[in-house]
């Protein structure tokens, strides 16, 4: 999961592991925080993301990191586009609910990258991953 609203950027990778019949016993939690223009409260949310990590859960087995990161102004998810836009991808569809996409840095909307993406309205997001990833493959 990437998430880059408007304020502290986060990047969470979680693995999870259960028993057959669906008993939580294990998680595996890593948290990156873009501190960036937000330094006071990066750290703040940082030591929130680790000490709540497994959330109301009791997990038996739990390693979990959580990572401040000072990335200046830039937003953690225009890195992460910067990444990708750089790959071999022929093209980039960035899905929003609201269609828009205020956190991308504006060296992207530059020729001749800015052709290499585009921000697509998905009005279903808010109802799980897999609405905006659809809208995604029918937008490109």
């Amino acid at each position: 999961m990437i998430s880059s609203p408007i304020h502290i950027g986060q990047d969470a990778k979680i693995k999870l592991g259960c028993t057959r019949d669906g008993k939580l016993m294990a998680a595996e939690i890593s948290h990156l925080y873009d501190g960036g223009a937000y330094s006071d409260r990066g750290a703040v949310m940082s030591r929130a993301g680790a000490s709540d990590c497994t959330g109301p859960y009791r997990i038996d087995n739990v390693q979990c990191d959580s990572f401040c990161i000072p990335l200046g102004s830039m937003h953690l998810g225009s890195y992460t586009l910067a990444a990708v836009l750089h790959s071999k991808l022929d093209y980039v569809a960035i899905v929003s609910g609201d269609g828009t996409a205020d956190w991308i840095d504006r060296t992207f909307y530059q020729e001749p990258i800015h052709r290499k993406w585009g921000v697509f309205h998905c009005s279903e997001a808010h109802l799980g991953q897999s609405y905006p990833l659809r809208c995604g493959v029918v937008a490109a």
